[in-house]
């Protein structure tokens, strides 16, 4: 079909979901004469639009790279011995995560806090250390989530570690793995994406 022609119905499944979906599709074959083909790709283009509607992690990011937030944080490490100590203010920028509404730039903000608390960087080598700064790089709801997930957990590498699965529990609907995995199923390459682009996004 005419890219023209199926561009006609676009504004009609921007409010569909997986269940309204196949009703939209009859409504318009039986109110429209329209060759069968059509209609074939009609109801394609309305079940990825639904689909694309309950993604957890959209193929297209809700948020570029320059609508990152960036915090700075500080720590005194002792590069030297106890005898001979060699105190050193180390300094990382990481990402700042001050909302629980985007699963994806939080994932990314997992990464890079996981990443900047090795040795060679800001080198957070307690529990209690990382409990200090992980409170420190977030903000708003976020931070609201992570003090409600670490109330009455012990300061040790388990409190963290439990504390760190109940905050994921709030971004985090139940059954988000296997919505996900719905979404990919039904996935096809937005024409606004290059190859290379949609290649990248799915590795």
């Amino acid at each position: 079909p005419s890219p023209t022609v199926l561009s006609l119905f676009t504004p009609f499944v921007s409010f569909l979901t997986p269940l309204t979906a196949p009703v939209f599709v009859a409504s318009v074959s039986s109110s429209f004469p329209l060759p069968r083909l059509l209609l074939f790709h009609l109801r394609i283009m309305a079940t990825r639009k639904a689909s694309a509607n309950n993604a957890i992690i959209p193929i297209v990011p809700l948020l570029s790279s320059d609508d990152y937030q960036w915090i700075k944080l500080y720590h005194v490490v002792n590069e030297g011995t106890q005898a001979s100590p060699d105190r050193v203010t180390r300094k990382e920028s990481i990402l700042k995560c001050d909302t629980i509404d985007d699963p994806e730039y939080f994932l990314r903000f997992l990464k890079e806090f996981d990443d900047a608390t090795s040795s060679s960087r800001l080198n957070l080598n307690t529990a209690a250390l990382k409990f200090s700064f992980f409170r420190k790089a977030l903000g708003g709801k976020a931070r609201d989530a992570w003090d409600t997930a670490k109330a009455g957990k012990n300061t040790d590498a388990a409190g963290f570690t439990s504390a760190l699965v109940d905050f994921k529990n709030v971004i985090f609907e139940e059954n988000a793995l296997e919505t996900q995995k719905k979404y990919l199923d039904q996935l096809y390459k937005p024409r606004s994406m290059s190859v290379k682009e949609f290649a990248a996004r799915l590795q």
